[in-house]
């Protein structure tokens, strides 16, 4: 027997302020904290488990971790609201966000306990300490406009930049615009007759492009170094070592999309749809790309290379097919689909060769023009076909024993593939190209639900 456990305390506390000195300027104000500490240990008594299995766990052993994650949020909202005409409402914001992350981890290994009772770690024979620390800061600026005419035409502008502790030091903020426009149809009112007439209780069109952006991670593009114990002879001292190569130029992934849509629902609410279709693209990836030995160090750093699309619809069916004083019955139905493209890598080459453990050779690639880890099988060599196959005539343990352009077998039967990367064939996606959902609500006397 052994003792496995985690302990896990978590803190989160929230506050938010409203502030109006004036009927036309709205104030919100609000903080956050997120703080979580667990504590892990993995015990092994002396002799509990053989020595064949983990040497050091039978000589008694107590492995503890300590990781903590704090999160820090403040945002700051300010509204000025005024009527530009009678049918014209205009609404500025202005705002900013503050994020502060910090996570760190600290182990403690002790290998060897002298005795049951004694399972301290500084205690044991051997022992060990770890310690990381990650620390990430973004902060970011808004202003936007929403302009509403008749509260049915909705026009919105933005755009927000952003600054972030991991960005390069050659490179400053990131700025982010966004538009959107609505449409409330069944307000209009030359529109009125047709939407009583199909029983339609709202109809809204929809249209939107913004972009958004993933920062990189921590001590990404600062050139680090780290420190080590270095022993000669009888005398042990440090020695400050390479560890990361940076990038000053590293900047966050940028995302922009557009989409269309329409949200209507009919009937008295009976039945609904929201309907939509997108187009994302992502530029400047961030890919881990090798480090020269020339630079003095090893590895890999992050680069900004390539972009990627993503298209599809998304469609979500609703409805009440029963609807009682004292009972309901709410289905919902979602669809959707997606095509995904590797559209460029920045750099030649593949950036993910995996194998997939598949006897046939397959492997997950990352191509232009096709899917982000796609599927690629090595397709069986075809005797005296392909160059590195046997001829039909041929004899041994791997001869082709059958007519010329069929598989090439091994004494045991099994197909020999031709493995290069010229002859791999795409066979599939490794991302969903299609999905569907189905869920049900029960409501029975108003207050009692059932999910499913």
């Amino acid at each position: 027997m052994y003792r496995n456990f985690t302990e896990t305390d978590r803190l989160t506390l929230g506050g938010t302020v409203n502030y109006s000195p004036f009927t036309w300027f709205r104030n919100r104000a609000t903080v956050g904290v997120d703080n979580t500490t667990s504590q892990a240990q993995l015990l092994f008594l002396p002799n509990e488990i053989a020595a064949a299995q983990d040497p050091d766990a039978a000589s008694g052993a107590n492995l503890r971790r300590t990781p903590t994650a704090r999160l820090l949020t403040l945002n700051y909202n300010g509204d000025f609201v005024f009527d530009a005409t009678r049918s014209l409402q205009s609404t500025t914001s202005v705002g900013s966000q503050v994020i502060s992350e910090q996570r760190e981890r600290i182990e403690a290994r002790g290998i060897g306990l002298g005795g049951p009772d004694v399972t301290l770690v500084d205690r044991a024979q051997r022992t060990f300490g770890f310690e990381t620390f990650s620390e990430n800061n973004s902060v970011g600026y808004y202003v936007q406009e929403q302009l509403g005419w008749n509260n049915r035409l909705f026009l919105t502008g933005a755009v927000r930049a952003d600054d972030h502790s991991a960005f390069g030091t050659n490179f400053d903020l990131i700025v982010y615009p966004k538009f959107s426009l609505a449409y409330v149809l069944s307000e209009e009112p030359a529109a009125r007759g047709v939407v009583e007439a199909l029983r339609i209780n709202s109809l809204k069109l929809r249209g939107a492009y913004g972009q958004a952006g993933r920062a990189p991670d921590a001590y990404s593009a600062p050139q680090t170094y780290t420190v080590g114990r270095v022993t000669l002879g009888t005398a042990t001292g440090s020695s400050a070592l390479t560890s990361t190569y940076g990038n000053p130029d590293l900047e966050a992934e940028r995302g922009k999309e557009f989409e269309l849509g329409f949200e209507a629902s009919a009937f008295g609410d009976r039945i609904g749809a929201d309907f939509t279709y997108y187009d994302k693209t992502t530029s400047n990836m961030l890919q881990l790309v090798g480090v020269a030995p020339s630079t003095g160090y090893i590895g890999s750093r992050y680069e900004n290379l390539g972009a990627v699309t993503n298209s599809g619809v998304e469609l979500s069916l609703f409805g009440a097919p029963v609807s009682l004083a004292n009972f309901r019955w709410d289905t919902r139905v979602n669809l959707s689909t997606n095509r995904n493209r590797l559209v460029e890598f920045g750099v030649p080459g593949r950036v993910l060769d995996t194998p997939t453990g598949q006897p046939y050779g397959t492997v997950q690639q990352h191509r232009e023009g096709y899917p982000l880890g796609g599927f690629w099988v090595a397709p069986p060599l075809r005797c005296g076909v392909d160059p590195l196959a046997a001829t039909a005539a041929a004899t041994g343990p791997n001869a082709c024993r059958y007519n010329q352009g069929e598989a090439q077998l091994t004494a045991a039967g099994a197909a020999i593939f031709n493995a290069g990367d010229t002859a791999r064939r795409y066979i599939g996606s490794s991302i969903p190209t299609r999905e569907i959902g189905f869920s049900n609500t029960v409501t029975l006397f108003k207050h009692f639900r059932v999910y499913g």
